[in-house]
């Protein structure tokens, strides 16, 4: 199958490897990249807090470009969202990652059944995020009354295409199927021009989502074409493309 591949060009290419290794197309069309903020980090990591929570792989990017900064904390608890996101971590240093291997939303309630010693408003758990992100995790955080601070150390920030470039990628050949890792692509991809107030264009095209959060985004006409991963990480998208049938 040919499949189009909507993550950053950090990321794509991974991604791609990993499908071409199963014998698909890959079709990369990134539609923002990760601007870091290492400031933002380094004075996060200045303050007192209890613990680290990172709920991407992008924001242990921005840890190991700042291998200086790893060093001092890398015996800190670190809570991560997935299995993913728990490597990238220990790849950058860390030596206490833990993970419930799930969604935001259950990375919470984790947390909240573990707090780390000392957790208090004076000392609340530190929350290396980005901008845009999803915002279940900070609001059952607040439901469940766990301090917590957030400080966004990297912006994804939109990548322009020339509107032929845009068409040539949907269209020549046309892609079998979308692979969906976040809310935030599937709004980037339906607003890109060939699709905004246009998403049949797509009728026919697999809409593989990594979760049902990232699934509730698209457009509700296309609901029959969207398959969800069994759990939240690459692994689990990837396996969708030989376990979906085609959309009639």
């Amino acid at each position: 199958m040919r499949i189009l591949v909507l993550r950053s060009p950090d990321a794509a290419p991974r991604t791609a490897a990993r499908l071409a290794a199963l014998g698909h197309t890959p079709v990369l069309l990134p539609l923002a990249r990760a601007r870091h903020d290492a400031a933002a980090l380094e004075a996060g990591l200045a303050a007192p807090h209890a613990a680290i929570v990172l709920t991407s792989a992008e924001a242990a990017a921005v840890l190991r470009s700042r291998p200086d900064l790893v060093e001092r904390h890398r015996d800190a608890t670190l809570f991560a969202v997935g299995h993913a996101t728990a490597a990238a971590a220990r790849e950058a240093g860390f030596r206490s990652v833990t993970t419930p291997g799930s969604d935001g939303w259950t990375l919470a309630g984790f947390i909240d059944a573990r707090r780390p010693a000392g957790l208090s408003a004076d000392a609340p758990l530190l929350y290396l995020a980005g901008f845009p992100r999803s915002p279940p995790f900070e609001r059952r955080l607040a439901e469940l009354d766990v301090p917590h601070h957030t400080v966004e150390c990297y912006r994804m920030e939109p990548i322009a295409h020339p509107p032929g470039e845009l068409e040539r990628r949907l269209s020549a050949p046309r892609p079998d199927a979308v692979l969906f890792h976040s809310r935030e692509s599937v709004r980037r991809f339906f607003a890109l021009p060939p699709l905004a107030g246009a998403p049949e264009r797509i009728a026919g095209m697999r809409l593989f989502c990594i979760s049902a959060n990232v699934a509730d985004a698209v457009p509700p006409d296309l609901a029959t074409a969207v398959a969800i991963a069994d759990a939240p990480d690459e692994e689990s998208l990837l396996a969708l493309l030989a376990a979906a049938p085609p959309v009639e």
